[in-house]
């Protein structure tokens, strides 16, 4: 396949983003007056030590969890303006989710898990879409197993295209390959980059881990709720490098 031509412009932004939990003497300044973006069909790593506030910026910009201040975009949509119903809404059509567990029903095959969300939704499954997918993560030939007649690895690649199916504007993963051996979990990075660079999607991938960080396109370092670095093209080398400041 020959690489996609994709929107320059921003996939998802954050603008004087803040999010504060408790208060008092228990006050947590989880994002502190964070603004960064990330562009469309890149895939977008996001790292920092425990309780830097990668976790909270992914959940924020993915509509999972609401600001304390500030502005996050998906496109040209505020999601700080949307009701409940809508921010629902928004997720189901124009995001998509990677978690660390599988989250797949034991009861369904392979095929019937991806295009579960879009049969709950009630639209129409785009077949030749999803069998480019399942053959870029080369999963074709086993769609009628059940999760329990797949490996860890599988059960992933699986979640993945399910992930991809309903062809979202972006893609958030947290922590994707944390369940996985490194064998399997390099496999799943090189399907994410694929996704990229042969279908065209947008991933932001939260991690701590600076080999899978390195399949990304770019780096974006938080620590104390705050932006404090980034790497374009990315090795695992010059993350390991760059975490060594954290702290300093």
């Amino acid at each position: 396949m020959n690489d996609v031509t994709v929107d320059t412009a921003p996939a998802a932004r954050a603008s004087a983003a803040s999010k504060i939990y408790g208060k008092g003497d228990t006050l947590v300044t989880a994002l502190n007056n964070v603004d960064v973006s990330f562009q469309a069909g890149k895939f977008s790593a996001i790292m920092g030590p425990s309780g830097s506030g990668k976790s909270t910026l992914m959940h924020c910009m993915a509509g999972l969890d609401n600001l304390s201040g500030g502005k996050v975009f998906i496109g040209d949509t505020d999601l700080t303006q949307l009701s409940e119903k809508e921010l629902t809404l928004l997720r189901r059509t124009n995001v998509g989710f990677i978690f660390q567990s599988f989250n797949l029903i034991p009861t369904l095959n392979a095929m019937e898990n991806i295009t579960l969300p879009i049969d709950l939704s009630g639209d129409k499954v785009d077949k030749d879409w999803v069998d480019q997918v399942t053959e870029v993560v080369n999963l074709s030939d086993r769609l009628k197993h059940k999760p329990n007649e797949l490996s860890g690895g599988q059960q992933q690649r699986v979640a993945v295209s399910r992930a991809l199916a309903s062809k979202p504007n972006i893609i958030f993963a947290d922590e994707p390959t944390g369940n996985l051996d490194s064998k399997s979990g390099n496999e799943i990075l090189e399907f994410m980059r694929l996704a990229t660079t042969e279908l065209g999607q947008t991933i932001v991938m939260v991690t701590h881990d600076p080999v899978a960080a390195s399949y990304s396109d770019r780096v974006i370092f938080l620590e104390d709720g705050q932006v404090v670095g980034e790497i374009i093209e990315p090795s695992a080398d010059s993350v390991i490098d760059q975490m060594r400041t954290f702290g300093n």
